[in-house]
């Protein structure tokens, strides 16, 4: 889903539309909900939960603010809602088992990389390619759309909370000390060594004898 979304230089085909936005803002957050349960276990877990709860204020300030937006060129995002709805279906089936701590730190990197390509890319969409407008709402008329200008508009605004998500939590490898040596040493140690099979010694094959030549009646 982040490659899908990753800004391409000269690229003229807007990433992200309105409806995949916010497909992407339910999606991510019934994600973020069932990774942080999933997470509540441990110093670790409890860390990761944070991380995935902490998604949630931005992805639900995004989808209220797309009320209030329109595009100029409706996009479709197949690919976008497509890779979506896989990691949601693929999500459910991994509800029947136990992720290790190790499989929970990748889903936190991976959907931090989500949410930060998602805040970005939006927010190129409004601010520089002018494809999301927002509805002008002042006066008696009718909404107009205009160009987002104001980087303090709610959809700009949830879209730097996406953008600055905080780096994701990493787990320190711990580094093999001479001790861990040693007791690794003492434990090959008490392993059998298998024993190699003994060959069997060959004694050379007897030279071949020549076939007996027969002689004819004359030369008797």
């Amino acid at each position: 889903l982040t490659a899908f979304l990753r800004y391409r230089e000269n690229d003229p085909v807007p990433r992200a539309g309105l409806r995949a936005a916010r497909m992407i803002c339910v999606g991510q957050s019934r994600m973020a909900h069932t990774f942080a349960a999933w997470a509540a276990d441990g110093e670790v877990g409890r860390q990761l939960a944070e991380q995935f709860r902490g998604r949630l204020p931005a992805f639900r300030a995004l989808h209220a603010s797309t009320v209030r937006l329109v595009e100029a060129v409706p996009v479709r995002s197949p690919l976008v809602i497509s890779q979506q709805a896989e990691m949601s279906t693929q999500m459910h089936r991994f509800e029947s088992r136990s992720p290790t701590t190790d499989v929970l730190v990748d889903l936190n990197e991976a959907t931090h990389d989500v949410t930060v390509a998602v805040g970005r890319t939006l927010r190129r969409e409004g601010m520089t390619r002018r494809n999301l407008l927002v509805l002008d709402e002042d006066g008696i008329g009718l909404p107009r759309p205009r160009a987002i200008t104001n980087t303090r508009e709610p959809f700009q605004v949830a879209c730097k909370m996406l953008a600055d998500d905080p780096a994701p939590l990493r787990l320190a490898r711990v580094p093999l000390t001479s001790s861990h040596r040693d007791d690794l040493r003492s434990t090959l140690d008490l392993l059998p060594t298998p024993s190699r099979p003994r060959l069997r010694s060959l004694s050379p094959a007897p030279p071949k004898r020549p076939p007996a030549r027969r002689t004819s009646p004359l030369e008797r």
